[in-house]
């Protein structure tokens, strides 16, 4: 809740004193996400070249792509890349196929990510999270009648009880594609669906940052108030 309120200083406050406390993995990421908004780069190098001695390369590699993405939300995209690097560049055998779709996605290197996301959607093809990303790929590469089959195969998901999950999926390609009207439109028709506000998700997803600072997107952020 500081986080999401800015009160950055008082998170890591409250996060470093129950780490001292008793060094609990799940306050890791909001503690990233802290020192990254907040500024505090050695602070996170530091933090960082911990986690690299004690934590699994998976636990280390979620985090790395929390910064990645932290740092698009910041605008810092060769930074971004740094991180995103760390999990493409890792042992094959220690990184997760969907790890290695996300990392070359959110470094736009669409061509690598469709392949890998192909894979995963070959394996789990109600993942709607990997079918959006197949198509906003598809649709950067100009696939574009595979990006349709791609959406086209999100829209067959809908089912009751999915609380706006498909709608977020389909405003996440209409971002990327510059639909503004549709992106708006889903927004919108997510979170009357009950798709909750989360670290991971609107204002806090680098896929709308041309968008979050616009009226449509206050709208959406503003929609249970």
């Amino acid at each position: 809740a500081d986080i999401e309120l800015k009160n950055y200083n008082s998170a890591i406050k409250i996060i470093e004193t129950a780490q001292k406390e008793n060094e609990i993995k799940y306050l890791n990421r909001p503690l990233l996400i802290a020192y990254i908004r907040s500024g505090k780069e050695e602070v996170l190098e530091q933090f960082l070249r911990k986690i690299d001695i004690t934590a699994t390369p998976a636990e280390a590699q979620e985090l790395y792509l929390q910064a990645g993405k932290e740092y698009l939300l910041k605008g810092n995209k060769p930074k971004a890349d740094e991180y995103f690097n760390k999990i493409i560049n890792s042992e094959p055998d220690t990184v997760a196929p969907e790890m290695l779709a996300d990392a070359l996605f959110y470094k736009e290197n669409y061509a690598k990510a469709e392949k890998v996301l192909s894979k995963i959607h070959a394996i789990e093809p109600k993942n709607s999270s990997v079918l959006s990303k197949l198509a906003i790929s598809n649709f950067k590469l100009g696939n574009n009648s595979e990006a349709e089959k791609n959406i086209q195969s999100l829209e067959n998901l809908r089912a009751n009880f999915q609380f706006g999950e498909i709608d977020y999926a389909l405003a996440q390609y209409y971002a990327a594609t510059n639909n503004k009207t549709e992106l708006y439109k889903d927004l919108l028709k997510s979170v009357a669906s009950g798709h909750m506000f989360h670290w991971k998700y609107y204002k806090n997803d680098p896929q709308f940052i041309d968008y979050i600072n616009s009226k449509e997107f206050e709208e959406v952020m503003n929609f249970w108030k």
